[in-house]
């Protein structure tokens, strides 16, 4: 007689079964949401309340909502900056078992502490959020984002996690004279057109597309995951290439709106996507705005509009990105 195992039993050996790999990887899963390839955490307070962080590898910043610390009374500490000016952070706060996010990295300036911010300048005044996180909240991990399933992890033991199918690539982080991070913006190689360019790793890039853009995109909202490319490259791609896809005013991020170009293939890693979106920025908006945040000089920056393709782990401490075509 054929022996069936109960369904109950079955289950149960499946869950125990994922939960010891969970734990022998020491992954700890992020409470997130990814929307139009932007991603956004939301870890839960002891009281069930829900706060929406934007995460932004490529930020200067991490930050929390004025009107969040007010109401719940957290203690406040007015610290001076640089310049002479004043600025206030609260720590970290505390969340329900199961809800949590990492805390931000402690070698840095503000160790694991928050700037208090307005609302309306948190992540330029994007309704629906209470906070920021940037580049200093995701040194020192190792993070993951799979962007076909929709998922954030944190690992703590980089030589349990499978990676065989991922190709690996340098991703240097500029650090002060005593070896501290200071912006803690990786830079990684692309390639287009036979061209190498280095960019800023960007999970935050965003563009403010147009109603018919949108369309065009087929994205739920008009604040979309993007890349951006500096006006001299971006021009020699419209140039060589007029049968590239083109939206004059493609993105309105700014008062003046600003032309994007469908890139239709992007190596990174050695491996070939697309088609990738990119939205023009000025030169100097790169190779002298962000030149004392990178170890060396970049082009443009690569975020949601190349990412959507990949399952990437990028190893902080290593300064090694892994990327897999989903």
């Amino acid at each position: 007689m054929e022996y069936k195992m109960p369904n109950a039993i079955l289950l149960f050996i499946v869950g125990f079964i994922l939960i010891n790999i969970l734990n022998g990887s020491q992954a700890q899963e992020i409470p997130s949401e990814f929307v139009d390839n932007r991603v956004v955490v939301t870890p839960v307070l002891p009281d069930g309340k829900t706060l929406r962080f934007y995460t932004d590898t490529g930020g200067g910043w991490n930050a929390l909502s004025r009107d969040i610390v007010t109401s719940y009374g957290w203690p406040i500490e007015t610290i001076k900056g640089d310049n002479g000016s004043t600025f206030d952070l609260v720590k970290m706060p505390k969340w329900m078992d199961g809800k949590a996010i990492p805390d931000a990295g402690r070698n840095n300036v503000l160790n694991n502490r928050l700037i208090v911010a307005p609302s309306a300048a948190i992540a330029g005044g994007q309704g629906g959020l209470d906070g920021f996180l940037g580049g200093r909240w995701h040194a020192e991990k190792i993070i993951e984002w799979d962007y076909f399933e929709k998922l954030m992890v944190l690992h703590t033991d980089f030589d349990a996690v499978e990676k065989s199918n991922m190709a690996p690539i340098d991703a240097p982080v500029r650090k002060n004279v005593d070896g501290n991070y200071e912006l803690s913006f990786p830079r990684i190689e692309i390639e287009v057109d036979d061209v190498v360019h280095q960019v800023l790793f960007d999970t935050g890039a965003t563009m403010n597309v147009s109603a018919t853009t949108q369309s065009i995109m087929k994205t739920d909202g008009r604040l979309v995951g993007s890349s951006f490319m500096i006006a001299s490259v971006f021009d020699q791609w419209r140039e060589n290439h007029p049968d590239w896809r083109y939206i004059e005013d493609g993105d309105y991020s700014f008062e003046t709106p600003v032309p994007i170009i469908q890139v239709p293939k992007v190596s990174v890693a050695g491996l070939e996507v697309g088609p990738v979106w990119f939205a023009r920025r000025p030169d100097n908006s790169f190779l002298k705005g962000m030149a004392p945040f990178m170890d060396q000089p970049i082009v443009g920056a690569v975020g949601g509009s190349l990412f959507q393709y990949f399952r990437i782990i990028m190893d902080y401490p290593s300064e090694k990105a892994y990327f897999e075509v989903k």
